[in-house]
């Protein structure tokens, strides 16, 4: 971070505090205390919790790798996907406020996220999408690899990026998809900037990342790219384009991947020491399945550190993840209560295992395809129109 500007993070550079500048200067020369290792889940907001379960499991072919409550606001689901043992990496996770406002694509949000899919996958995703009744749009040839880009049923801008080097996904039997054809992991995101230097400077020199060489193609303008362990954040400029709104359809936050709870301790000493208040670093917060701290990069967005551990499977073992709701020990308590203000969801019974899934959506009365729900119907430039922020940290 430069010694000579400091950052009033969500609003703009303003003169700094000498004596906080030489402080914090000197911290960040000293670096990052410890590597961050990529991507540990990205964390959206949706409106519809059924919806948004039949459309990741059974079109994405993800696993439900855990239904909790939001811990924030435990009236609302928590829904963590990813693949067969829900890798550090690999997670997908969603926040269903039931009947929320479409989100905006805008500045000051993360507003895209990458898929890995193996290049063999490219074709096989084409037909599937065609048959599933999904729009997209591609394969076009980007500067990180062959596209193809689609929208969940919220709106929310996902793309299928062929990469080479993404290593193959732990496997979900269970899944619609082929095991040679899964989603391997979260590839990257893309951050929308109106002051993109900032942002990128704060990627690289506070978070530790490394500038990745990107290459525009004939089909579109790169992004800068920064590698942050073993995934990547872009940044887009969108100097003049409208702030963004976060509600359905919107990335929350993205979350980095710490080894453990040590390193967790020196990220958050380091964080609050270096950034302003502004920033909003917060103290460490017990999520049960990992430990978190949350606070935004300059142009706004939400970022976390996440430990890897304690897992997901602290509570259910592997072969049933996902089976039914799993409450920390806190909220226990408080089940009988949660569950008469939960929407409910057909949750696959743990004695069935994987195979559930086909006689659980069966058995919906409502079983319309699920790609009926997936044509948002928004330009991938414009957004899905204004929105209410909702929601709380996980």
């Amino acid at each position: 971070m430069s010694a000579r500007i400091e950052w009033d993070f969500g609003a703009g550079p303003r003169e700094p505090d000498s004596e906080q500048t030489a402080a914090r200067a000197a911290l960040a020369a000293a670096g990052p205390p410890t590597p961050l290792l990529g991507i540990h889940h990205v964390t959206m907001m949706a409106s519809d919790a059924l919806r948004n379960l039949r459309f990741y499991t059974q079109v994405l072919g993800l696993r439900l790798i855990k239904a909790t409550v939001n811990m924030d606001s435990p009236q609302a689901w928590h829904l963590y996907y990813g693949d067969g043992s829900g890798s550090p990496g690999s997670g997908l996770t969603y926040f269903p406020f039931e009947d929320a406002a479409p989100g905006r694509q805008g500045a000051g949000l993360t507003n895209v996220v990458r898929l890995a899919i193996a290049p063999a996958s490219l074709g096989w995703w084409l037909g599937w999408l065609l048959e599933r009744g999904v729009t997209y749009s591609g394969p076009e040839r980007r500067a990180l690899g062959q596209t193809i880009t689609l929208r969940d049923p919220d709106g929310l801008q996902l793309e299928l990026v062929a990469d080479a080097t993404a290593a193959p996904a732990v496997p979900w039997a269970g899944s619609p998809v082929p095991l040679e054809h899964q989603v391997r992991r979260v590839h990257s995101v893309s951050l929308w900037e109106v002051a993109p230097d900032a942002t990128i400077d704060f990627l690289r020199d506070v978070l530790g990342g490394v500038d990745a060489p990107v290459t525009a193609s004939a089909d579109d303008d790169a992004e800068p790219a920064v590698r942050i362990g073993e995934q990547l954040a872009t940044v887009r400029n969108v100097r003049g384009f409208w702030g963004g709104e976060m509600s359905a359809g919107s990335v929350h936050h993205v979350a980095w991947r710490v080894a453990d709870d040590a390193a967790l301790e020196q990220w958050q000493a380091y964080l609050a020491s270096l950034l302003p208040e502004s920033a909003q670093v917060t103290p460490i917060r017990e999520r049960f399945y990992f430990r978190s701290v949350y606070f935004q990069e300059p142009g706004g967005a939400r970022l976390e550190l996440a430990t890897d551990g304690p897992g997901f499977t602290i509570d259910e073992p592997l072969e049933e993840l996902g089976s039914g709701l799993r409450l920390p020990p806190w909220l226990e308590e408080f089940r009988d209560m949660i569950v008469k203000v939960l929407p409910p969801l057909p949750l696959p019974v743990s004695a069935g295992g994987e195979a559930a899934y086909a006689s659980v959506w069966d058995a919906i009365d409502e079983a319309d395809d699920p790609a009926d729900d997936t044509d948002a119907g928004t330009d991938t430039d414009t957004g899905t129109g204004p929105g209410t922020q909702k929601g709380g940290q996980a």
